[in-house]
């Protein structure tokens, strides 16, 4: 099947965020990508829950492995999950925001779920 274009700009968002996240570790500055979250837990320990899981699930979607779109999905949801908990004093434009990209993620990955069927093996045997 053909690859959107779609796909690789969620794909590549993950994997964009995940960099964004691992520069702002070696480099020591802050990531906001949900304020209200960073503020309420501690700062590293989001950054590298953020690093371990956007990475591997940006790069597994984007070369539409099976199941990959269940991990991305799950991620989302528990992110999203997590910036509405931390989020009850603070500012509800954080939600919104997620809740905008979360929508449009899940509808392209559900939309498109015949696009992701290759196996991990093939991915390893190309390298």
């Amino acid at each position: 099947m053909k690859e959107s274009k779609v796909v690789t700009i969620v794909g590549g968002y993950h994997m964009l965020i995940g960099i964004f996240a691992l520069l702002s570790l070696v480099r020591g500055g802050t990531l906001n990508i949900n304020g209200a979250v960073l503020s309420a837990m501690s700062d590293f320990i989001i950054r590298i829950v953020v690093v371990f899981v956007y990475l591997p699930v940006g790069f597994i979607y984007l070369k539409r492995i099976r199941l990959s779109n269940w991990a991305l999905l799950a991620s989302l949801f528990a992110f999203f999950g997590l910036g509405i908990y931390f989020t009850a004093d603070y500012n509800w434009l954080y939600i919104c925001n997620n809740l905008i990209y979360l929508l449009f993620a899940v509808i392209v990955t559900v939309v498109r779920r015949k696009e992701f069927a290759n196996s991990i093996k093939n991915i390893f045997a190309r390298v």
